[in-house]
């Protein structure tokens, strides 16, 4: 990201290094439930501007 020559985010959706959120994240629907979120935050966001 340091060196992008364009707009970008970084997110971070939980930690592997923590066994409960790890087996959670490999799940389809927290995955899917990650991604609604991210994409609500980007129409949020394009609302805004």
């Amino acid at each position: 990201m340091k060196e992008t020559d364009m707009p970008a985010v970084l997110i971070g959706t939980g930690y592997v290094t923590n066994l409960q959120e790890e087996k959670a994240m490999l799940t389809e629907d927290v995955q899917r439930r990650i991604a609604a979120s991210i994409l609500e935050g980007i129409k949020e966001y394009l609302k805004l501007n």
